[in-house]
């Protein structure tokens, strides 16, 4: 349905579609502002040899397991229960594909294609806003993608500065409110009401 018009014709269809996304994904026609700033964290010598160095079968292995088996397939066609399942007799060409995306850097032609699929949102979904589009990626870039994240995790901590609570391993997005609530319960105990009446609409504002 398009503007309250029902709309059947398949390439009109397409269409409506392709402009929805496009406008919501495309990149903006306007110049985004450039922050040119120092980062004030870098990781160490050993850390950068760590996340550099040559993978191995375990590694791999570990990067197949940790992906959900039940998960739609890509262009390939191939679930990770069937890479779990057949492992031993594909282990090696699998070592070989990934390895040498990290030799020279990049993937072979066509491991990277993905199809995009519309999910709707709500139930009797019949407007363009009622989807939302997901990519169906091939297991192998999976795999290489699972690989730099788990190297990743292992960093993230010394990277991201203790304030941020969520999307970092040991953290919990919940730690910046029990910080503010611990925070103004000191503030309570320890001021005199005069001077936590000044404070309380820093810590109270929009409660």
């Amino acid at each position: 349905m398009v503007n309250g018009t029902w709309v059947d014709d398949p390439v009109q269809v397409k269409h409506e579609f392709f402009e929805h996304f496009r406008g919501r994904f495309d990149k903006p026609s306007v110049n985004r502002a450039c922050i040119d700033t120092p980062f004030p964290v870098s990781l160490s010598i050993d850390q950068k040899k760590d996340m550099e160095r040559m993978i191995s079968k375990e590694e791999v292995k570990r990067a197949v397991w940790d992906c959900g088996v039940d998960k739609s397939p890509g262009p390939d066609g191939f679930s990770f229960r069937f890479y779990r399942h057949f492992w031993p007799v594909i282990e090696k060409d699998v070592f070989e594909a990934v390895d040498y995306f990290f030799m020279y850097g990049e993937i072979p032609n066509g491991c990277n294609s993905n199809f995009i699929a519309l999910i709707p949102k709500i139930l009797d979904a019949n407007m363009v806003k009622d989807f939302r589009p997901i990519s169906l990626i091939g297991s192998l870039y999976k795999i290489i993608a699972k690989i730099l994240a788990n190297r990743l995790v292992g960093v993230l901590g010394d990277l991201v500065n203790e304030v941020q609570s969520a999307f970092v391993a040991d953290r919990q997005i919940l730690d910046g409110t029990d910080i503010c609530v611990r925070g103004s319960e000191r503030v309570a105990r320890e001021c005199t009401y005069q001077d936590f009446m000044k404070c309380k609409p820093l810590y109270f504002k929009g409660t």
